[in-house]
């Protein structure tokens, strides 16, 4: 997605891809383990638990890869770019189609505050959004 360089073939390993991809799918490092080098079923349990722990390692220290970092900071994009407008038009539709004020309010507080996350100052991609003179809606608080 995008002209990311991370996303060229060539700048990452297959399975290091692959273990971003699980990473942000939210695994615990035991299972990206097991994903992606499954154990020999013939090794003692001790020498499995060392051979988990040894693979542990690997995934701590990949995760202080530069190039790693970059390719799974292009996964973050690539899924805010997917997701986060389609949840904002959600939220949007809630200001106008609902009754209740406390959820207009709530669904613009959060239209809001999500629209501040693309205030980036990024030279390549460069995407400013500003909302001046706006209020703070803030929650309904319980009349008196």
């Amino acid at each position: 997605m995008g002209n990311y360089r991370a996303r060229r073939p060539g700048f990452l390993e297959a399975w290091k891809m692959r273990a971003a991809e699980l990473m942000f799918s939210g695994l615990p490092d035991n299972d990206i383990v097991t994903e992606l080098w499954p154990p020999d079923k013939s090794l003692p349990d001790e020498d499995k638990k060392k051979w988990i722990n040894n693979r542990r390692r690997r995934l701590w220290t990949l995760r202080n890869d530069p190039k790693f970092k970059e390719y799974y900071q292009s996964i973050v994009t690539e899924w805010k770019v997917h997701n986060v407008g389609p949840a904002l038009n959600a939220l949007t539709g809630q200001l106008s189609q609902t009754k209740d004020l406390w959820l207009q309010n709530k669904a613009a507080n959060d239209v809001l505050n999500h629209a501040k996350e693309f205030h980036t100052t990024d030279e390549e991609n460069t995407v400013t959004v500003r909302f001046e003179g706006m209020p703070e809606l803030g929650e309904p608080t319980a009349e008196e």
